[in-house]
């Protein structure tokens, strides 16, 4: 039994030692395993039987491929934004920020 501080309260501690049988809710294969048998699919590839598709293809879409240059007008805007956003930033900066004190301590 132990108390607990302030409360007046005790409770019990219970050892817990070694294995209790705990299980993951997923159990995994071996590393070695899974391993070995993707290097015997990559040597050996299992062969499959050839599908039976009784469907007729989807008609392609025309547009799905369509020819678009880069807007580099807009990439250029940007840039010029961004630039005047930092050197706005590093003047308020500049003008902002407090004056160092200089003089001398005095003993």
């Amino acid at each position: 039994m132990q108390d607990v501080p302030g409360t007046g309260q005790s409770f019990e501690v219970e050892q817990v030692r070694g294995d209790r049988g705990l299980t993951f809710l997923v159990e995994l294969p071996s590393r070695r395993r899974v391993f070995f048998s993707n290097l015997r699919d990559l040597l050996f590839p299992p062969r499959f039987p050839e599908l039976q598709l009784r469907s007729a293809a989807a008609p392609f879409w025309p547009d799905v491929w369509v020819e678009h240059s880069l807007p580099w007008g807009r990439f250029l805007e940007s840039g010029g934004y961004h630039i005047l956003a930092i050197a706005l930033f590093i003047s308020a900066s500049r003008f902002l920020a407090p004056e160092a004190d200089c003089a001398p301590r005095l003993r």
